[in-house]
Formats: structure tokens, C-alpha cells, sequence
């Protein structure tokens, strides 16, 4: 079901249902509005109290008299305003092309008015500086507007930040969000956007907040804005759906309507806005209900991507699982799995209360944090694991450029034992970590002196008791999430070093270090060799697969010792698709992996190296030390959809999520597609234009990822038994 029937599923609607999508739609981008301005317009007093200075707002002719020594301020608490009930009507696009009579007398209430919409256009007759890029409303439209603004109604201007296809097309290399090759980014409605990083694209959204200020609006929308974490939206939504089926108000196919209604308004191509469904209460108690399965059924009926998350346990009654599993079948790597076996004890066994620890929900991909708790910064540091192994080996150079970059030290011709080489190692990743870590805490520094969120503050209550911004430890938890890329790679070149280079003496540590500086070039024998002499992770070995949870582990035990009262490192094992460019800065290793050959994904093992099957996959995965990742782990499975052709495809899926949870697999993303189809989807975007794929934490249609991640999807093994 795509965008365009969802309002089939309305129902028989009610004006207090309307209300319902509003409010949602206000909760999640109301943030939005204070996010925009606060660095340009929130002023702090002498005493650290907090006030806006909006440009429409300022007496131009205040010479900034001094005040006399003597006065003396006499602050009076004000009343607490009476709060009084309304019910919001969303007009249509086209409102202010009717006669505002009309509007007024079929919207007795409040009204919401879209000012700018997603392509960019301006309902009014605007006389902002950028009007000129878009397709304006006559000046009727603007009289019409007037007339809405002057009734008693209240009124809220909604306008579309970031989504502005007509501005961003209009002053591309002022406003454009661009791709990583520089070209313009294009969302599933080949819309661009705005960078909210470039001045004009600020200046121009507080211009327009400012004139619908001066207009009369009481209140402004920015939405098309963040990405916020909705959070455990069953658990939020649950009571209220029990209040209305008790009196009868919906009923459940009504509610599946609404959720449609919900994935529409909340609807973004590149989507993290995080839903998370299932785990458990504060009391560890199952936290699965009917709106958990209603949300579920929601997001087949949409028929969009849609990132949403489940938690589950080895408890998670069938009939949930195969719901999932459908759904999963579908492809797009959607829902995705979080271990709370697993993620639960990480996050208790970092200072997390428990009762806490089991309302984690994830943001943004994969990344974790307690809703309303937790400062929670994600991601601060990324750590290329297999760069240091590739500086260790050659003295601390690097081997294409001579340039020194760790301290002074023998390369591998020069280290005697496998003992050796991992002391040297450990000390060279200790000192690399160090310097992140220095930079995750001067970025922390910077945010608190310079870069206060209210908005944020005001949504955490703890920042409320403390009388403190989020970014100066109003927070109850504060951690950094430190990503660690290439555990899989590193591992694999470790065990052959261990078992080629220093056990069995058949490859001469000379001859390894030229091969590698010339990318193997006339050395094809060699390389060979080493890609099929020794196991590799992802295949169940134990050797292998033991030095991989090392690594990570060590790695977790480092950040563990550096993390400071208050303000922990939590280690994440997770790649994003930095796995890609990260490794163009990576030359040729001794697994065989040629000179700027992306990294794996994550935890999952080097695109193309598992060839044991799915369930010695998942061996390797559960060795690693998923309990005490606190930022969480991550792995993509891809799936070959042959695997689950017949009448119990969904159970065969449901088996095997259930021998990976047993396992102790921490979170996991599936991807059922074929290789071939993903060739042809490339070679063809036309036709094969809408393939659903799990990329990097987050789901894309095929055609939108850039080449190289295409090309990476392409090479990850598609495992059919």
C-alpha cells in the first residue's frame, strides 16, 4: 500500500480523531521550532536565565541604556494560565484560494495553515527575500490570510524547513543538501532539500518565521526539520486505545487507519525516525500489546520504508515473530531486531538503572538511549581499526605516503612473535583512541560553552530539576557512543599473520610487507594464498572468531577505563556506510583485501567471506561481546529469498531468528534479495526502480544509493541455506 490510498483507511473519522494526528504531528516536530533558532536568537542573562531575542521582536531605536545601580528588580511569579481545550483542523493546501468566510465557518476552532510547503512553495504572497525562487499565492491569497489571522481562532503557520525543492534547485550552491560526490540529494519524491548547516538556508527560514510572527500567527510549526526518535510508540499509545474501544469511540481497523494516517505525516524517504516496538515494562515485564501489532500492520499497509525497530526476547509469543517475519519477507530489512537479552545487561552494567536500561530505545539507525533520560550523543568518535593493524605492520607510517603517524617502531620484518605484535598493537590502538577521545571531549566542551539546546532541555526533566542545559549535565545519563569499524577485517589478517607469519614460518614477513605495498601487484599466487589458507570470521571458526571478540572486547575495556564519572564511553559495533569510505584510506592487508576495498559492514564478516552458511554466521556473530556493547552491535544478514519459497516461508524465518536470539546475536538487520536482482536494478534503475534494501542501519530504495554502496550490497553473500 503506498501514499497515495491511505486514505482508504480513514475510516468514519471524528473531529477528536483529527485531533489525534495534529497533536502527534505537534509533539514530534515542536522541538523543531526552538532547534532553528536558539543559536542565532536565545540570549542568556547575567544569572543564566534563558530568553528569545527574534529579530521581529527587537526595538530598533533601544540605545541599550545602562540600568542604575540602585534599581532594584522586583520579580512577581505570573499566574498560571488556564488551559483551555482546542481542536485543530489542518487546512488544505489550496485554503487560501477560498473565500476566509468560508474556512471560518467550517472550521469553528483552530486552524493549522501550511505556509510552505515540501516543494517549496508559499501559500501567501511573501515578501521574504527567496520568495521570488517559488510559486506564490496571489495577493488574495495574502488578504485571505489576514482575514483568517484576524478571527478569534487560533492559528498555527506550518512550514516545511529542510523539504524545499524550489529554493534548493533555485540557489544550489548557497542552500542545497548535497550527496557525498557533490551532486544535488534527492528524497523519494525526487525533492531536494535545504542544508540546515548553510547561513542563507538559516537566514531564509527565520526570515519566513519572523514575518508570520509579524502576521498574526500564534504559533509556528517547523516541520520537515530533525529526525526525531519517536520512541516506544505502542507503549505511548496503548491506554488511549484501550480508553477509546471501551467506549466505543474506534475500533481496530479504525486505528490501523490512523497509524496509516501517522506513517504519512511523519513520512520521509530517508527515514530515521525511530519507532521501536515490544521488550519489556520498568519491571521487566512483558511490554507487548495491541498496538504493538496494529503499529506492525500499519507499516505492511503503508507499503514505504518506515524505520522501525522490535525488541524482542527468547519469550516473544510466535504469532508476533510471524507477523515480523511477513513483513520481512516483503525485503527492505524492516523491522529490525534488538536483543533485550543482550542490550538490557550492557546498559545496566554501565550505570544505568534497571528499570531504566529496559525502556532503551534506539535512534536514529542503531544507536541507543533511555527516552527522556539520556544525553545520549550518538555518534561522537569513529575508530578505523584496521588503519592502526596497517600502520603497526609498517613502523607506524603509512605505506603509500611515508608520513609518520604513530610513534617510531619496527615494522613487521622487525616484530619477532605473534605476543609481540599484538602488545605493539594494542599500544597503537590506545594511542589513536586517545586522541578521539580528546576530540569527543573538546566537541563536548564547545556544545556546553557555545552550543546550548533548550529544546532539548525542556523535554528532559532531569534538565527541569537540575536547572541545567542538556549539554552541561542536566541529563540524568550522559555517554558518548564511539563507533568501532573493521573488527571482521582486522580479525581476518590477524589469523593469518598468527598462523602464516609467526606459527608455521611458511610466508617470510618481508616478502607479506612488499606485496602489500604494491596492492599485490604480480602477486595474484600470493593473494590467493592468503584469502583461502586461513578461515575467516563469519565461517564459525573458533580461532578466528575468538581474535574478533577480542578486539572488540579490548576495545570496550579501554573505553570502560577512560570513561569519567557522569559521562561514560559506550562502545558501538557499528559501521554505518562509512565502512565503505573508510576503507579507501586502508591499503592492501594480509587477509588479501586490496588497497581501498570497503570494510565490512559492522559485525557481519568481509562481503563475500561467509560461505559456511547462515548458521555458522551466526556462530561468529554470538561470540562477540554483544553484552557489553552499551551503544549497541549491529550486523546485516542477507538473505537469498529462494530460502523461504513455499507455504512456511514465515516460519522458517521465525526458526532461524529464534536460533539467533538463543545464540546471544545482540541486533540484527535482514536483507532478503538476491544479487542478481540488485544487478539488474543497477544496470536498469527505470525498471527495477523501487527495490527496498537494508543499507547501513537504515533501509533506501536501491536506485537512490550511491554507486560504491550499491556495488558493496552487491559483493555481501546471499545466504540460501
Amino acid at each position: 500500500m503506498g501514499t497515495r490510498g491511505y486514505h482508504s483507511y480513514r475510516g468514519r473519522g471524528s473531529t477528536g480523531k483529527k485531533v489525534l494526528a495534529i497533536v502527534l504531528g505537534v509533539i514530534l516536530v515542536a522541538a523543531g521550532a526552538f532547534l532553528l533558532l536558539q543559536n542565532r536568537y536565545v540570549v542568556y542573562d547575567e544569572n543564566g536565565n534563558a530568553h528569545w531575542e527574534l529579530p521581529f521582536g527587537k526595538n530598533k531605536d533601544d540605545g541599550g541604556t545602562p540600568m542604575p545601580d540602585d534599581v532594584v528588580i522586583v520579580r512577581e511569579e505570573p499566574q498560571r494560565p488556564q488551559l483551555t481545550e482546542l481542536h485543530a483542523q489542518l487546512l488544505p493546501e489550496n485554503a487560501l484560494r477560498r473565500d476566509a468566510q468560508t474556512v471560518l465557518s467550517q472550521h469553528p476552532d483552530a486552524l493549522v495553515i501550511d505556509v510552505k510547503l515540501r516543494d517549496g512553495t508559499v501559500t501567501y504572497q511573501t515578501s521574504v527575500d527567496g520568495g521570488q525562487y517559488v510559486t506564490v499565492g496571489d495577493e488574495s491569497s495574502l488578504e485571505n490570510l489576514r482575514t483568517l489571522l484576524q478571527s478569534d481562532r487560533w492559528t498555527v503557520a506550518r512550514i516545511s524547513a529542510l523539504a524545499d525543492h524550489a529554493y534548493a534547485k533555485a540557489r544550489r550552491d548557497e542552500t542545497a543538501l548535497r550527496r557525498e560526490d557533490g551532486g544535488l540529494w534527492y528524497d523519494y519524491d525526487s525533492m531536494c532539500w535545504l542544508d540546515p548547516n548553510k547561513p542563507e538556508t538559516q537566514q531564509y527560514l527565520a526570515d519566513l518565521c519572523a514575518e508570520c510572527a509579524s502576521l498574526g500567527f500564534d504559533e509556528i510549526l517547523l516541520d520537515q526539520f530533525t529526525y526525531p526518535t519517536v520512541g516506544r510508540l505502542d507503549r505511548l499509545l496503548q491506554p488511549y486505545y484501550e480508553h477509546d474501544r471501551a467506549q466505543n469511540l474506534i475500533t481496530r481497523e479504525e486505528a490501523v487507519g490512523w497509524m496509516i494516517e501517522l506513517a504519512v505525516r511523519l513520512y520521509l524517504p530517508y527515514d530515521v525516525q525511530a519507532i521501536t516496538l515490544g521488550g519489556v515494562d520498568a519491571d521487566g515485564k512483558p511490554a507487548l500489546c495491541e498496538m504493538s501489532r496494529i503499529i506492525l500492520e500499519a507499516t505492511e499497509r503503508f507499503g514505504e520504508i518506515r524505520d522501525l525497530s522490535v525488541r524482542i526476547t527468547s519469550q516473544t509469543p510466535d504469532d508476533f515473530l510471524m507477523q515480523c517475519a511477513k513483513l520481512v519477507l516483503k525485503g527492505g530489512g524492516i523491522p529490525f531486531f534488538f536483543n533485550d537479552d543482550c542490550f538490557i545487561p550492557a546498559l545496566a552494567n554501565r550505570g544505568v538503572a534497571p528499570e531504566d536500561a529496559r525502556n532503551y530505545a534506539p535512534i536514529g539507525c542503531v544507536e541507543l538511549t533511555i527516552p527522556g533520560k539520556a544525553n545520549s550523543h550518538a555518534v561522537s568518535g569513529w575508530f578505523n581499526l584496521l588503519r592502526v593493524l596497517e600502520l603497526t605492520l609498517f613502523g607506524g607510517c603509512d605505506p603509500r605516503t611515508g608520513e609518520r603517524l604513530l610513534p617510531e617502531s619496527p615494522d613487521l620484518a622487525g616484530i619477532s612473535s605473534w605476543d609481540e605484535l599484538m602488545r605493539r598493537l594494542e599500544q597503537n590502538i590506545e594511542y589513536m583512541a586517545s586522541r578521539m577521545v580528546y576530540h569527543c571531549r573538546r566537541e563536548e566542551r564547545n556544545q556546553r560553552l557555545f552550543g546550548s539546546l533548550p529544546a532539548f532541555s525542556l523535554l528532559t526533566p532531569s534538565c527541569l530539576e537540575r536547572g541545567r542545559d542538556i549539554t552541561d549535565g542536566g541529563a540524568e545519563y550522559n555517554w558518548h557512543s564511539i563507533c568501532l569499524l573493521g573488527v571482521p577485517d582486522t580479525a581476518d589478517s590477524l589469523a593469518v599473520l598468527k598462523r602464516q607469519v609467526f606459527e608455521s614460518r611458511q610466508l617470510p614477513a618481508e616478502v607479506l610487507l612488499d606485496a602489500l605495498k604494491h596492492d599485490f601487484s604480480g602477486g595474484e599466487a600470493l593473494r590467493g594464498q592468503l584469502l583461502a589458507g586461513t578461515p575467516k570470521y563469519g565461517n564459525g571458526d573458533d580461532e578466528t572468531d575468538r581474535i574478533a571478540a577480542e578486539l572488540s572486547r579490548s576495545f570496550i575495556a579501554l573505553m570502560d577505563r577512560w570513561s569519567e564519572k557522569g559521562n561514560r564511553l559506550f562502545v558501538h559495533l557499528f559501521s554505518f556506510y562509512n565502512n565503505v569510505y573508510f576503507g579507501e584510506a586502508v591499503g592492501a592487508m594480509p587477509d588479501g583485501r586490496r588497497a581501498g576495498e570497503p570494510l565490512a559492514y559492522s559485525l557481519s564478516p568481509h562481503q563475500g567471506r561467509d560461505r559456511e552458511g547462515v548458521t555458522m554466521l551466526l556462530r561468529s556473530l554470538a561470540k562477540q561481546p554483544h553484552r557489553e556493547a552499551g551503544g549497541a552491535s549491529a550486523a546485516i544478514i542477507d538473505l537469498h529469498p529462494s530460502l523461504f519459497e513455499g507455504s512456511n516461508g514465515a516460519g522458517r524465518f521465525v526458526a532461524l531468528l529464534r536460533s539467533a536470539l538463543a545464540m546471544g546475536v545482540g541486533q540484527m538487520q535482514w536483507n532478503v534479495v538476491s544479487a542478481e536482482r540488485l544487478e539488474q536494478a543497477k544496470r536498469d534503475p527505470e525498471h527495477y526502480g523501487n527495490i527496498p534494501v537494508r543499507v547501513a542501519g537504515y533501509s533506501q530504495l536501491f536506485r537512490l544509493i550511491p554507486p560504491e554502496i550499491q556495488d558493496h550490497l552487491i559483493a555481501r553473500t546471499k545466504h540460501r541455506a
